[in-house]
């Protein structure tokens, strides 16, 4: 069958009623053709042109690697891609800066800091732009210190009768998880924020502490995220999931921090610096060698949406258009 054209799609008279999508849609010479239509002028003015090279680059197989797997991040690229990628200019800089407009979950940073290369990023959500600071910052905590936090947190968690920390309420908390699951969580998350950091290692401690309950939330949940957020009515929680989930991520961080110190001692100290805001106004403070990166999914991919339930538990919003406002720069 035949593909309807572009212009019959929508009537031409609502034009000014369409969506941002679909104004986009209407006015694209690609004609359900290839996108690099759209990409031509903007190549042309800046003297860029495009490498055939097709590869592998999806984010699952970070799931077994190293710092990368601290936390699910089903839109982002794998780190064989940035390696791959690094290693095509490692004979024309010898230690390059390396920069992520558009920094997502760390893959970039990471996998600089992993080759001593020093790498900035800029990450305009917040969920995002933490978890990413957290990955590159605390490669140097002791993994035995790390663990003991740990047990404390888990053994005080799981004794308390009243948490004094409530689910969200502006998100559906009673719905998206089961209520012992729920008042579990509760218990988990009263007991990091009692953590008081009396030196930045404790503070990064306790860092570590919220990426590994984030990164557990929707594990314990009804939900699942394939890659847009949903329920999932086959999924079956048992009530101890958040404590078993934590320990088994926090030993996975265990693991990875003492492969760091042993393997990469060298590159402990790498520079990596993540800054929260736009990428189209924020100026950096130094030039860079490299750009690596993957522009957001603009018209395909509501972030704050699939990522309401990280961002609502670790409080970077009391509210939906809180959530939204902290997340768009000003774009909305």
């Amino acid at each position: 069958m035949t593909p309807l054209s572009q212009d019959t799609l929508f009537r031409l008279e609502d034009f000014t009623l369409l969506t941002a999508r679909r104004k986009n849609v209407l006015s694209s010479p690609k004609q359900y053709g290839s996108s690099d239509e759209d990409a031509r002028p903007y190549l042309i003015e800046g003297g860029w042109h495009l490498i055939h090279a097709p590869q592998e680059i999806q984010f699952q197989p970070n799931t077994s690697e190293a710092v990368h797997r601290w936390s699910p991040y089903v839109q982002g690229f794998s780190a064989s891609f940035v390696q791959r990628t690094l290693e095509r200019y490692r004979d024309e800089y010898n230690v390059p800066k390396v920069l992520d407009p558009f920094a997502g979950s760390g893959t970039v940073l990471v996998q600089s800091k992993f080759n001593g290369f020093p790498s900035f990023g800029i990450e305009l959500n917040p969920l995002l732009h933490f978890i990413t600071s957290v990955k590159v910052a605390n490669w140097h905590i002791d993994p035995q210190r790390w663990l003991s936090t740990v047990e404390m947190l888990l053994d005080t968690s799981r004794s308390l009768s009243t948490p004094n920390f409530t689910a969200p309420s502006f998100l559906k908390s009673e719905t998206h998880f089961r209520a012992p699951v729920l008042r579990n969580l509760e218990k988990l998350k009263a007991t990091i924020d009692w953590l008081d950091p009396v030196d930045p290692v404790m503070q990064g401690i306790k860092n570590l502490c919220l990426l590994a309950f984030a990164s557990i939330l929707i594990d314990c949940s009804n939900l699942k995220r394939s890659p847009c957020l949903g329920y999932c009515r086959t999924k079956k929680v048992e009530d101890d999931a958040p404590f078993h989930l934590f320990a088994q991520k926090s030993r996975q961080i265990a693991a990875d921090l003492e492969f760091c110190q042993s393997q990469y001692a060298a590159v402990l100290n790498t520079p990596s610096t993540v800054f929260l805001g736009n990428s189209m106004s924020l100026g950096l403070p130094e030039m860079v060698d490299l750009i690596i990166t993957s522009p957001p999914y603009m018209n395909g991919l509501d972030y704050v949406m699939n990522y309401k339930i990280e961002m609502g538990w670790l409080n970077f919003g009391q509210s939906h258009r809180q959530l939204i406002k902290r997340s768009d720069g000003g774009l909305r």
